[in-house]
Protein backbone atom coordinates (compact mmCIF):
# COMPACT_ATOMS: atom_id res chain seq x y z
CA UNK A 1 0.00 0.00 0.00
CA UNK A 2 1.14 3.51 -0.98
CA UNK A 3 1.68 6.37 1.65
CA UNK A 4 2.36 9.94 1.32
CA UNK A 5 4.45 11.98 3.60
CA UNK A 6 4.56 15.73 3.93
CA UNK A 7 7.97 16.90 5.35
CA UNK A 8 6.66 20.43 5.11
CA UNK A 9 3.43 19.98 7.39
CA UNK A 10 4.33 16.56 9.17
CA UNK A 11 1.43 14.86 7.90
CA UNK A 12 1.47 11.04 7.02
CA UNK A 13 -1.72 9.60 5.39
CA UNK A 14 -2.81 6.94 2.32
CA UNK A 15 -1.37 8.15 -0.99
CA UNK A 16 -4.58 9.34 -3.38
CA UNK A 17 -3.45 9.20 -6.81
CA UNK A 18 -5.65 12.35 -7.24
CA UNK A 19 -3.09 13.82 -5.21
CA UNK A 20 -0.43 13.50 -7.32
CA UNK A 21 2.26 13.47 -5.23
CA UNK A 22 1.56 16.25 -3.93
CA UNK A 23 0.48 17.37 0.03
CA UNK A 24 -3.14 17.58 0.25
CA UNK A 25 -2.82 20.31 3.14
CA UNK A 26 -0.28 22.12 2.19
CA UNK A 27 0.37 21.20 -1.83
CA UNK A 28 3.69 20.85 -1.17
CA UNK A 29 5.67 17.66 -2.93
CA UNK A 30 4.83 14.42 -0.83
CA UNK A 31 7.32 11.56 -0.09
CA UNK A 32 5.41 8.58 -1.38
CA UNK A 33 6.35 5.08 -0.69
CA UNK A 34 5.17 1.76 -0.42
CA UNK A 35 4.44 -0.63 2.74
CA UNK A 36 3.75 -4.23 2.29
CA UNK A 37 0.48 -5.34 3.06
CA UNK A 38 -0.22 -7.54 6.13
CA UNK A 39 -1.81 -10.71 5.48
CA UNK A 40 -5.08 -9.41 6.61
CA UNK A 41 -5.10 -7.31 3.37
CA UNK A 42 -4.58 -10.60 1.26
CA UNK A 43 -6.97 -12.07 2.91
CA UNK A 44 -9.44 -9.07 2.12
CA UNK A 45 -8.72 -9.96 -1.44
CA UNK A 46 -9.68 -13.65 -1.19
CA UNK A 47 -12.59 -12.78 0.52
CA UNK A 48 -13.77 -10.39 -2.20
CA UNK A 49 -12.97 -13.06 -4.99
CA UNK A 50 -15.34 -15.48 -3.43
CA UNK A 51 -17.85 -13.05 -2.90
CA UNK A 52 -17.58 -11.77 -6.35
CA UNK A 53 -18.06 -15.95 -7.45
CA UNK A 54 -21.00 -16.21 -5.06
CA UNK A 55 -22.66 -13.32 -6.59
CA UNK A 56 -21.74 -14.61 -10.16
CA UNK A 57 -23.18 -17.97 -9.77
CA UNK A 58 -26.28 -16.46 -7.85
CA UNK A 59 -27.26 -14.18 -11.14
CA UNK A 60 -26.00 -17.06 -12.93
CA UNK A 61 -28.60 -19.73 -11.64
CA UNK A 62 -31.39 -17.34 -9.99
CA UNK A 63 -31.65 -14.52 -12.56
CA UNK A 64 -30.47 -15.84 -15.97
CA UNK A 65 -31.60 -19.52 -15.02
CA UNK A 66 -28.18 -21.00 -16.59
CA UNK A 67 -28.37 -24.97 -16.48
CA UNK A 68 -24.69 -25.44 -15.79
CA UNK A 69 -25.21 -23.31 -12.42
CA UNK A 70 -27.85 -25.64 -10.79
CA UNK A 71 -25.61 -26.75 -7.87
CA UNK A 72 -25.68 -23.49 -6.70
CA UNK A 73 -29.68 -24.51 -5.99
CA UNK A 74 -28.52 -26.72 -2.96
CA UNK A 75 -27.10 -23.50 -1.22
CA UNK A 76 -30.80 -21.28 -1.46
CA UNK A 77 -31.35 -18.07 -2.50
CA UNK A 78 -31.59 -16.80 1.50
CA UNK A 79 -28.16 -18.58 2.71
CA UNK A 80 -27.04 -17.17 -0.27
CA UNK A 81 -27.79 -13.83 0.22
CA UNK A 82 -26.51 -14.29 3.72
CA UNK A 83 -22.84 -15.52 3.07
CA UNK A 84 -22.41 -12.75 -0.03
CA UNK A 85 -23.18 -10.59 2.49
CA UNK A 86 -21.14 -11.98 5.27
CA UNK A 87 -18.28 -11.97 2.95
CA UNK A 88 -18.61 -8.54 2.10
CA UNK A 89 -18.62 -7.19 5.86
CA UNK A 90 -16.04 -9.63 7.14
CA UNK A 91 -13.84 -8.21 3.81
CA UNK A 92 -14.44 -4.59 5.29
CA UNK A 93 -13.30 -5.54 9.01
CA UNK A 94 -9.90 -6.67 7.19
CA UNK A 95 -9.56 -3.84 5.49
CA UNK A 96 -9.83 -1.47 8.92
CA UNK A 97 -7.10 -4.37 10.39
CA UNK A 98 -4.88 -3.91 7.88
CA UNK A 99 -5.27 -0.11 7.35
CA UNK A 100 -4.31 -0.37 11.00
CA UNK A 101 -1.15 -2.37 10.36
CA UNK A 102 0.82 -0.98 7.31
CA UNK A 103 -0.33 2.77 9.06
CA UNK A 104 1.72 1.56 11.74
CA UNK A 105 4.56 0.15 9.36
CA UNK A 106 4.37 3.67 7.28
CA UNK A 107 4.38 5.28 10.98
CA UNK A 108 7.92 3.55 11.85
CA UNK A 109 9.53 4.27 8.62
CA UNK A 110 9.23 7.67 8.87
CA UNK A 111 10.50 7.79 12.40
CA UNK A 112 13.45 6.02 10.70
CA UNK A 113 14.15 8.57 8.26
CA UNK A 114 12.01 8.34 5.36
CA UNK A 115 11.52 12.25 4.78
CA UNK A 116 15.07 12.54 4.02
CA UNK A 117 14.28 10.87 0.62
Amino acid sequence: MRYCYCPTCRELRPWNWYARGSCEDCRAKCVVFDVKRSVYGYLMYALDVVAVALIALHVAWYVLGAGWASFYSAIGPDLSAILIFGLIFASIALAFVDMAKTSKKAQELVKKGIEKV
